[in-house]
């Protein structure tokens, strides 16, 4: 199933994404998404419109959940600095901070040099590299967070008007 957002003016369409036809229209994981959907956009389902409001909600959601995974995968400050989020860089991190969790455990020094997302260095010891997997964890939780105040908003709206006018940024 093909769920479009449409401006109500033009027709163009401003925003799609594909859902599986037996999924609703917040269990698709693909989705591209533009945030700054008209409040009056008109929601579009495989070619036809539509206005029932559970239909508009649920593509409201999964827009908001596409803008929370998007930005999970940015990167994140730490000291200053920028850290890679993507998934290879979570999986080093992840390695880094065991490394460095050894290293407490058996009362041994720990230091990395860790290349940033700009593809400058930092040298980090134990307590700073686990501190860098706290950062990123931190901002999931903001990121998680925003987007479950998001949705009960989204919840909470009346119309689709209201609906449209909920904005991640």
């Amino acid at each position: 199933m093909e769920i479009s957002v449409c401006d109500r003016f033009s027709g163009k369409i401003i925003e799609r994404y594909q859902a599986e036809d037996d999924q609703t229209p917040a269990q698709s994981t693909q989705f591209n998404y533009y945030a700054g959907v008209p409040a009056d956009a008109i929601y579009v389902i495989n070619g036809e419109p539509v206005s029932d409001a559970d239909v508009i909600r649920a593509a409201k959601k999964a827009q908001i959940n596409a803008i929370r995974d998007n930005e999970e995968l940015q990167p994140f400050e730490y000291l200053g600095k920028l850290f890679d989020a993507d998934e290879k860089a979570m999986k080093r991190l992840s390695l880094a901070t065991q490394a460095a969790q050894a290293a407490i455990l058996a009362g041994q020094s720990f230091s990395i040099t860790w290349t940033c997302a700009d593809n400058s260095t930092i040298d980090l010891d134990r307590t700073q590299m686990l501190g860098a997997l706290e950062a990123m964890m931190r901002r999931g939780v903001e990121l998680h967070e925003k987007a479950r105040v998001l949705k009960a908003l989204v919840d909470a709206a009346t119309t689709a008007a209201e609906v449209g006018a909920i904005r991640w940024d």
